[in-house]
């Protein structure tokens, strides 16, 4: 440490610290949740770490500090391939066929049933705004997460889904109804004819495994021209944080005392088994996709980002459509921490993305995802 500067004295252990933290983000994506969980959150700032981290190296290469510049090399290369996805630069395939077919996904959140708009967004059309767009874009496969109807009022979603804009083949599971009337669930919607359909039930928290969770995995084999390519919607366990963990976290002046150190220790236990138990339902989702006769679209509320093992273990399997054919860096969250990637459209290497956009419509905390693919390209 000869020849350091005062300056660079002061930045040292800043330095020493993003180094250590980063490097744990950075192997977030290789090892399995569990025994080294925070690690795995650690993951989820992956890609401000990386570039604090580049920062440093820019830093100590100027200063001429090879060991110090090895250390934050050493998080640079071997991070890269996870940073590397955190965005995309792509073209899409402007050329159209008859043999194309578009998929949209979607985390509904109910379509607003609860009036969230008027907190966050300030509108109280999200229902009708989100029946208009499904309309302009015209896809012909829609997976929902967070799906809800009404069996009377304007929350009538399956009568308008069929008889207004023509999708008579559906794949609907609804396991919550409260009021008799109002009923939670996941639903795929297809104008191309479903010739099966299936659920793998997921592990369930302890305290739903009655069944009143609406965390899904629904699959439907879909005849597209003349070939079939199986269809699956997952919604993943999602951390669930409760009001007063929001006002914590959105609290920029957080004073040490006991109350905020036990709504941190909330967080992190929330975190935690929300962690764990994506974890366990993805092994059971993958195991089911891999044996798969037909090509996959693998359409899901992820919960995770591109940083972690839940990422990179889906990716063995199959293609990323945003990496593909996406732009930008890929931001799909728009609730109170807008920064996320944790919506998916991934499909089989044998299959051709053609188009992948994010609809940048403030419809739920979720932006809709769409893509479009060519069905000769199947196999």
């Amino acid at each position: 440490m000869k020849g350091l500067r005062f300056f660079d004295w002061f930045l040292l252990p800043f330095s020493l610290l993003v180094w250590v933290v980063a490097g744990m983000s950075t192997m977030a994506a290789y090892i399995t949740p569990g025994k080294y969980w925070v690690i795995s959150l650690s993951g989820i700032v992956f890609p401000f770490l990386f570039l604090l981290n580049f920062i440093f190296l820019i830093f100590w290469l100027s200063r001429r500090k090879w060991l110090l510049l090895s250390f934050h090399l050493i998080v640079f290369v071997t991070g890269f391939k996870t940073f590397n996805v955190q965005w995309a630069w792509n073209s899409i395939t402007k050329t159209k066929s008859d043999s194309d077919f578009t998929v949209l996904s979607f985390n509904a959140r109910n379509f607003d049933f609860y009036n969230w708009s008027g907190n966050y967004f300030g509108t109280s059309t999200i229902r009708q705004d989100a029946m208009d767009m499904i309309r302009k874009l015209n896809p012909d496969i829609i997976c929902f997460q967070e799906f809800f109807h009404c069996d009377t009022g304007k929350y009538r979603i399956r009568q308008y889904m069929t008889d207004t804009l023509g999708y008579q083949e559906q794949f609907v599971v609804m396991p919550v109804t409260l009021y008799k009337h109002h009923h939670w669930g996941m639903a795929i919607y297809s104008r191309y004819p479903i010739v099966n359909t299936g659920e793998i039930e997921l592990p369930k928290p302890q305290f739903n495994r009655k069944g009143s969770s609406i965390n899904l995995c629904l699959y439907a084999d879909i005849k597209i021209k003349h070939d079939t390519v199986r269809v699956y919607n997952v919604h993943f366990q999602s951390i669930r944080f409760g009001p007063d963990e929001y006002k914590m976290m959105l609290n920029n002046h957080l004073q040490a005392s006991e109350e905020n150190l036990k709504g941190m220790k909330s967080i992190a236990h929330r975190m935690k088994f929300a962690l764990e138990m994506r974890t366990e339902q993805l092994k059971k989702v993958l195991a089911h996709t891999e044996q798969s006769s037909y090509p996959v679209l693998f359409c899901t509320d992820f919960n995770d980002t591109p940083s972690s093992w839940a990422y990179w273990q889906v990716t063995k399997q199959l293609n990323d459509s945003f990496i593909q054919k996406g732009k930008g860096f890929g931001i799909t969250y728009s609730g109170p921490f807008p920064a996320f990637r944790i919506d998916y459209i991934f499909h089989s290497r044998e299959m051709g993305c053609l188009e992948f956009r994010i609809i940048r419509k403030y419809l739920s905390d979720h932006y809709p995802l769409f893509a479009r693919f060519r069905a000769e390209d199947f196999y």
